[in-house]
């Protein structure tokens, strides 16, 4: 097949078209990143079953939603099931960095917590909550979040979040053949930046950086990121969890959303610790986007109810449970755990089913309910708690069908956005 061109002198306004092929779906498979040799971590390509063993219930394929939890033998009421302790991939949403406990997710009103880490910029309770956060972290993690709040601190207004959560949810998704092709543009370039980091001298290897370092930043994308290349890096076993999980595989819920993934990878290339560059591809990000889309639970306030949602996490062990607007199951956060407890009595064979509702949610009617499940795509993903603003910027949407990222997007029909 004859390469075709595709303009990716578009993403970061530079002189650099390169011919490269047509991608296809495939070209990015979903798989554990090969580790670097100095990590000493060993990543198997060969998912593992991070079903939690216990006698109380099992996990079986259904016909209609894939995997549920069923009981076993009759389970009375209040029996704690099971703890999820496995958090993997999480983020705390910029906006609450400064009220919200990096480590235990501690969360009191609004009000500023005492300890800040002055290079990542990460609040904590405790002095006992920063020392487990630094002991988890290493040195490398230390070195990564400095970096990536850095690349975030040094923006400001549109040049920091630019119009990422002004998107109208109702724009059409972007394809797996515009996924594919958008990763293809992003790694043409990123070549440019791993020879500047590299110390190669031509000048467009230098431009290449430059520029990556000049675009708008999304610093929840960019947060998102680094934790995923994090896992990979330093958490093999929980690597191991996400890739057990079912991939969405169209987890970027707009083609801006798609643009901020792609944007933060070639800027964490150009800022991450050396030993972090082999993991951070294409296929790490998309791995971590495919599993999250659908796994993810809301990190929320405690005390109210969970009116307030300030991040998200996935926790592979807790990703089996579906939802029921009648749930047998109620779900309990403590710290970084969950626990999952059974609410009334439940017979062997009943599926066990949380509530993926939170908050005033909770309180809906039934057809209220409906829109708010149906609108969000799925309730339990990072997409459900983001804010939703009704109307589209149409400066962003401009910019976003300019980058060449993505192939005909020019002459779709966009759904006008809500008024």
């Amino acid at each position: 097949m004859a390469p075709s061109i595709l303009p990716t002198t578009h993403l970061l306004g530079l002189d650099l078209t390169v011919s490269v092929r047509q991608p296809t779906p495939l070209d990015f498979p979903i798989s554990a990143p090969a580790s670097p040799a100095d990590s000493q971590v060993s990543m198997s390509t060969t998912t593992t079953t991070s079903t939690p063993a216990t006698s109380l219930y099992a996990i079986r394929q259904t016909p209609n939603a894939g995997r549920a939890v069923f009981a076993t033998r009759r389970i009375e009421a209040n029996t704690l099931l099971s703890t999820a302790n496995d958090l993997s991939i999480n983020v705390l949403l910029r906006d609450y960095r400064k009220e919200v406990c990096a480590q235990c997710f501690f969360y009191d009103r609004g009000t500023t917590l005492p300890l800040r880490n002055s290079s990542t910029n990460l609040v904590f309770c405790s002095p006992s909550c920063q020392q487990e956060w630094l002991a988890q972290a290493g040195d490398i993690g230390v070195q990564a979040w400095t970096a990536a709040e850095k690349l975030s601190k040094g923006k400001s207004g549109e040049q920091r979040d630019g119009d990422y959560d002004m998107v109208d949810p109702h724009l059409p998704r972007p394809t797996t053949q515009d996924i594919a092709a958008a990763w293809e543009s992003a790694s043409s370039l990123a070549t440019q930046i791993r020879l500047a980091r590299a110390g190669t001298s031509p000048k467009s290897t230098r431009k290449a950086l430059a520029a990556a370092l000049r675009e708008a930043v999304v610093p929840d994308v960019l947060a998102f990121c680094v934790s995923a290349i994090l896992v990979a890096y330093q958490s093999p076993e929980r690597w191991r969890g996400i890739l057990d999980l079912v991939p969405d595989e169209r987890p970027y819920h707009s083609f801006v959303d798609l643009a901020a993934f792609t944007r933060s990878y070639l800027q964490l290339l150009a800022v991450l610790p050396d030993k972090l560059l082999p993991l951070t591809t294409p296929e790490t990000l998309i791995t971590a986007s495919s599993r999250d889309s659908h796994n993810s639970f809301g990190i929320r306030s405690l005390e109210d109810e969970g009116s307030e949602f300030f991040g998200y996490g996935c926790w592979g062990s807790a990703s089996f449970f579906n939802h029921s607007c009648g749930p047998n199951v109620r779900k309990e956060r403590v710290g970084r755990e969950w626990r999952f407890l059974v609410d009334r009595m439940v017979e062997e064979g009943e599926e066990l089913c949380i509530s993926y509702l939170s908050g005033e949610e909770r309180t809906m009617g039934s057809v209220g309910r409906r829109e708010r499940l149906r609108g969000s795509e799925d309730p339990a993903s990072p997409q459900y708690g983001r804010p939703q603003r009704a109307k589209l910027s149409q400066r962003r949407l401009i910019r976003v069908t300019s980058l060449g990222l993505f192939p005909g997007l020019e002459g779709r029909k966009m759904v006008p956005p809500l008024e």
